[in-house]
């Protein structure tokens, strides 16, 4: 098969992928347009702590990567100081090294990019994790999909860039979870619990403590017979590749 049948293919398969992405995308930036943010008026996404805060250290983490300064110190700011503490908290994702394309003035543009990528993937992964689920992927996978990747909380506190990632990053480490009990696969959980304890420590507190709760709620609705053996063995790997994670 020519590669460009397999692109074809590939497409074709995905297709409620992509438009998980692509739509929640569209809205996200006809709210902007309505609603006259930047750039379709003087509005702008960069209000509260983002604009105090967020903002000026993603400035500084792009201008790392331009000139390729170091990621353990700054000396901007109180004569110097720490800085892996703050790319810990505010600039691990590794989407954040798209600012390397963006010239300096332009950073509210590379960040809002950012912004939208991160929500476009809450509805892509989304919309993996309910094929894998349900086994199809239709237009009402879609509309779900769409509907977690604008859910009021991401409306909220959009502007808290560096949470996004927990929230795009969820639906792919409940569906490694799931993994685990069907079939015993566990390096999808482990990676992307990982990636999500290492982008973003806070928020992926709170994604631990919900795995906390979901795992015994699906387990046994999962698992109706096996007995205690298979409860301990299945958990034991659960809890150890959280750890590993």
């Amino acid at each position: 098969m020519k590669i460009k049948d397999k692109i074809k293919e590939t497409a074709k398969r995905n297709k409620c992928i992509f438009a998980a992405f692509l739509l929640p995308v569209l809205l996200m930036v006809t709210a902007f347009a309505v609603e006259g943010i930047y750039p379709f008026g003087q509005q702008q996404i960069a209000v509260i702590d983002m604009y105090h805060q967020y903002v000026p250290f993603l400035s500084e983490l792009q201008n790392k990567l331009h000139e390729g300064g170091s990621l353990f110190f700054t000396w901007n700011g109180a004569g110097g100081s720490d800085f892996l503490t703050l790319l810990a908290y505010y600039g691990a994702s590794p989407l954040n090294l798209l600012l390397i394309i963006f010239p300096e003035k332009f950073i509210m543009e590379g960040i809002t990019v950012i912004l939208l990528i991160k929500i476009g993937l809450s509805g892509s992964f989304m919309a993996m994790f309910l094929r894998y689920i349900y086994k199809t992927c239709d237009m009402g996978t879609v509309a779900f999909a769409v509907l977690y990747a604008l859910n009021s909380y991401v409306m909220a506190y959009y502007w808290c860039i560096m949470w996004m990632d927990a929230v795009m990053l969820l639906p792919l480490v409940i569906m490694g979870l799931h993994k685990i009990i069907d079939e015993g696969k566990f390096v999808q959980y482990t990676v992307t619990l990982a990636l999500t304890i290492i982008i973003n420590y806070y928020m992926a507190i709170m994604v631990c403590i919900f795995i906390m709760f979901y795992y015994p709620v699906l387990y046994f609705i999962k698992i109706r017979r096996g007995g205690l053996r298979r409860c301990a063995v299945t958990t034991g790997k659960a809890v150890g590749f959280s750890l590993l994670g």
